[in-house]
């Protein structure tokens, strides 16, 4: 039974019980990807203008990482399938095949014909195992094979030799810190003295931070603003005001079409009620793309109208998809980050600009590794009965840790 270096989670606890397509709300969520009205299919010009040319380089972008944050929801839900139907199933099989093991070689720690220092290779080993399995789970009879195997300092005079560490280390602290640690340090062990000792540190810095941001923002507000400032504010108040501008002036359209009351007939009310849920959903999130797909899907505007807007009106849609732009490469950024934290993955297993595909490579290339290695525990249990195959074993998990 060797060390694993597998690229995904290995721990048998982790079972992902939710749907990660639903961790954070996308964007785009409310029109369905193959509902959604192509914007760019009828952008096809000769000689547009600059402003034309922004608006529908743009356009074409953000349909671009929409499809790309589809792909990665539905490799993320497949995947989410696969390791639990798959994986899971392997990597607990494995970790009660490492219980066994462990239960093994403590059975065969006394046994004769083996040296003092294969003896204590066996012994380091049995620790090792049995600790791993004990940070995934708890297992009375694992603790009690780890305190038999915990190392003891049975020099007096080393042991003094600590105790004279701490409490120089204690006094230091005091010290240091001005915080009398009173009664109670003189029961604490090194390990607890040095948490205590990292947890307040930690606090006072991060008090110390606070007071030295709250001076820098005291110092910041009394100092008087240059005119390259001022700028950049106005600029930034006057994007943000024809970005509502744009949204709003679609959003007053389509209300006006769409009031349920003015509806008399049920169903066309009930559609109505549904499709103003959506506009709603969309101006709250200053959503100009999806304002204007209602439109087309509710045919109140031409698609081919898109390729004669006004310059002015060209230039506020602008500055709205870009920002919508680059709300979907947050998403999309966000949407990989998790993935990767909830299943353990480096982006070196990957690369930073992996493809969804590499994804699912990744994982069927883990399911191969972990059942190869599940059959080589088998195969190492049904072998380590006698002083003779421990030997041979400990040889072989020195030349496994040598590469």
């Amino acid at each position: 039974m060797g060390r694993e270096s597998r690229h995904i989670n290995r721990d048998p606890r982790f079972a992902p019980t939710k749907n990660v397509t639903t961790m954070k709300t996308q964007l785009f969520d409310e029109n369905p990807a193959d509902n959604r009205v192509s914007l760019t299919r009828n952008l096809e010009q000769e000689n547009p203008s600059p402003a034309q040319a922004a608006f529908n380089k743009l356009l074409q972008q953000i349909e671009k990482k929409r499809a790309q944050i589809t792909e990665w929801q539905s490799t993320i839900s497949n995947f989410q399938q696969k390791y639990t139907l798959d994986l899971l199933p392997i990597l607990q099989a494995k970790n009660k095949l490492k219980t066994a093991f462990v239960l093994r070689l403590d059975e065969l720690y006394d046994i004769r014909d083996i040296s003092r220092r294969e003896r204590e290779r066996l012994g380091d080993m049995i620790l090792e195992f049995a600790s791993d399995l004990l940070a995934q789970e708890n297992n009375p009879q694992l603790e009690d094979i780890c305190a038999k195997y915990q190392p003891q300092d049975t020099n007096p005079k080393h042991t003094e030799r600590q105790a004279e560490i701490l409490a120089a280390m204690k006094a230091e602290f005091m010290e240091m810190t001005g915080v009398d640690l009173g009664d109670e340090a003189n029961d604490m062990s090194f390990d607890e003295f040095m948490q205590f000792a990292h947890e307040h540190l930690n606090e006072r810095y991060a008090a110390e931070e606070r007071a030295r941001q709250e001076r820098n923002e005291q110092r910041q507000a009394k100092r008087k603003k240059t005119a390259k400032q001022i700028a950049k504010e106005q600029k930034e108040a006057e994007d943000a005001q024809d970005i509502k501008l744009s949204v709003r002036e679609i959003y007053r359209k389509l209300v006006s079409n769409l009031h349920p009351d003015r509806e008399s007939d049920p169903q066309q009310r009930a559609r109505k009620t549904e499709l103003m849920q959506r506009v709603n959903q969309a101006y709250e999130k200053n959503n100009l793309l999806q304002l204007l797909e209602l439109q087309i899907e509710l045919d109140h505007i031409d698609p081919a109208s898109l390729s004669n807007l006004s310059e002015e009106r060209l230039q506020r849609y602008t500055k709205t998809l870009k920002q919508q732009l680059s709300e979907l490469n947050a998403e999309k950024t966000q949407l990989e980050m998790e993935f990767r934290a909830r299943f353990s993955i480096h982006p070196s297993d990957l690369g930073y600009n992996a493809s969804p595909a590499s994804v699912m490579r990744l994982l069927a290339q883990d399911i191969a590794a972990h059942q190869n290695e599940l059959h080589r525990m088998k195969y190492e249990l049904d072998e380590i009965k006698d002083a003779q195959s421990v030997k041979i074993w400990l040889k072989t998990m020195r030349y496994r840790d040598a590469y």
